[in-house]
């Protein structure tokens, strides 16, 4: 069988999952070709050999994009197309243009993410709406990173229940930090991009309320367009002693981050699934989130950690100050949460069935 993968190769855990993706269609003897974008170099724990092409553009976002998948999917004679992000329009239509009998698309996005993204409403925002609309009917299957996911591509989307398929995210994940996390650190942690969607705003009014429980600090790390707000909204606050702002950092650090902190932070005004709570759950963090999109798919509340109303300062401050006080409660949800994301959501077990079934849409396509 003959593959066609296009996602970004960044040091995250989206490009290692469709990286792995490959690496194990290879394994099993299948002609792979990756193609991504941007810098024509990549981490060091990808092996950017032969069989990795660039986009002509930086961003594959146009027509001579979607020309350069067509040719390349009929000079390899490709059985499969997978597209991600970015990539999505131009794998969409030029595989569907040279024949390829199954063309797969991941929808890492709800729509209401999507909206408030863009800042709502707008000509930009509907044409946009428009076109995402159609480059979903050009694709065979559709892939939903979460129930929820599924069923917005469903309602909001119009994709065919027939085309979706619900597959969650997973990731490598960290150390346990095992008896570390039996000293309590007083220290909150964030992890993600700086923007409206994900709610930091909210955890810093929260935080406010916090601060009076004692000595704790907060680690933010992600950047993004509203890092000056929020660092305007620390100062208001008068938390800015105790709030951190460290920007980016790679993905091995973001891991040590979670296991520093007794409870990582999520949020999210909308998540369409929230790669992060993972990541926290796999080195024995509990997590306290939002309640929103598919992370109660993720997090069992009262399990793994708990679960609040979006947009709600004050009971997401409860939520923490109930873990900070209780260190019993606090280490068995840390301890839950790493069984969980072990059983659940571990890279190497959720790979070799997400080849499975895609051996299996070629081979049907076949017959």
């Amino acid at each position: 069988m003959r593959f066609l993968i296009s996602s970004a190769l960044k040091d995250d855990n989206v490009s290692l999952f469709f990286w792995s993706l490959g690496s194990e269609l290879k394994a099993r003897g299948h002609q792979v070709t990756f193609v991504t974008w941007g810098k024509r170099s990549g981490p060091k724990s990808y092996d950017l050999d032969g069989s990795v092409l660039w986009y002509p553009s930086y961003r594959p976002q146009h027509w001579r994009d979607v020309h350069f998948i067509y040719r390349l999917a009929k000079e390899k004679r490709v059985d499969c197309a997978i597209g991600t992000h970015v990539a999505l329009n131009a794998v969409a239509a030029g595989s569907l243009m040279a024949g390829v009998p199954v063309r797969v698309g991941w929808a890492h996005t709800t729509s209401r993410a999507f909206l408030v993204h863009l800042g709502g409403w707008s000509c930009k925002t509907a044409f946009l709406l428009l076109r995402r609309r159609l480059v979903y009917g050009l694709l065979s299957h559709v892939v939903a990173v979460s129930g929820e996911c599924g069923n917005d591509l469903r309602r909001f989307w119009h994709v065919p229940v027939q085309k979706i398929a619900v597959i969650h995210n997973a990731v490598r994940g960290g150390a346990d930090k095992g008896t570390r996390g039996e000293t309590r650190t007083n220290r909150l942690v964030y992890v993600g991009r700086l923007a409206k969607e994900k709610g930091t705003d909210t955890l810093l009014k929260a935080f406010c309320l916090i601060s009076k429980f004692g000595e704790v600090h907060l680690d933010v790390f992600g950047s993004g367009s509203e890092r000056e707000n929020l660092e305007k909204l620390v100062r208001e606050l008068g938390v800015d002693q105790r709030v951190h702002f460290h920007g980016a950092i790679p993905q091995d650090e973001v891991y040590r981050a979670f296991a520093k902190a007794d409870v990582a932070v999520v949020p999210s005004r909308e998540e369409s699934f929230g790669l992060v709570v993972i990541e926290a759950m796999s080195v024995g963090t509990p997590v306290v989130a939002s309640r929103v999109g598919g992370i109660p798919e993720i997090l069992r509340d009262g399990v793994d950690g708990s679960l609040v109303p979006p947009e709600d300062p004050e009971a997401l401050a409860a939520a923490i100050i109930r873990l900070l006080k209780d260190d019993a409660l606090r280490l068995q949800m840390g301890r839950n949460a790493r069984q969980r994301f072990l059983e659940e959501f571990q890279l190497s077990t959720r790979i070799p069935k997400v080849a499975d079934w895609l051996e299996g849409l070629v081979a049907a396509a076949g017959r």
